[in-house]
């Protein structure tokens, strides 16, 4: 059996019902996972784009897909850095990145 893994562009593409939607639909109901980082991404995509209320809704209803999140992020991490990414010249990847050098030293 194979392990499809999902990355953020895949699932925003599902959520938004894009072209290739049908097919992320159909990996969703194998065996697939993804990194919580891609799941902040997503988050933040669905923030960015509708606000808050609707990325923690997706956010929400994405935990009760049977999609398997390496998990090595706290949820509260994930979050605050999706609501950083907002900001000006701030990237997820760097917020990200920052936080977890504060918590490694």
């Amino acid at each position: 059996m194979s392990l499809y893994i999902l990355d953020t562009s895949a699932l925003l593409c599902y959520l938004r019902d894009e072209a290739g939607a049908e097919k992320v639909a159909r990996i969703l109901k194998k065996d697939c996972g993804m990194h919580r980082v891609n799941l902040g991404e997503v988050y933040y995509g669905v923030l960015k784009r509708d606000g808050l209320e609707k990325a923690n809704e997706v956010y929400g209803a994405l935990l009760q897909y049977p999609i398997r999140f390496i998990d090595d992020l706290t949820d509260a991490m994930l979050l605050t850095t999706g609501k950083f990414s907002t900001a000006p010249f701030l990237s997820q990847k760097t917020t990200i990145s920052d936080r977890l050098d504060k918590k490694a030293s």
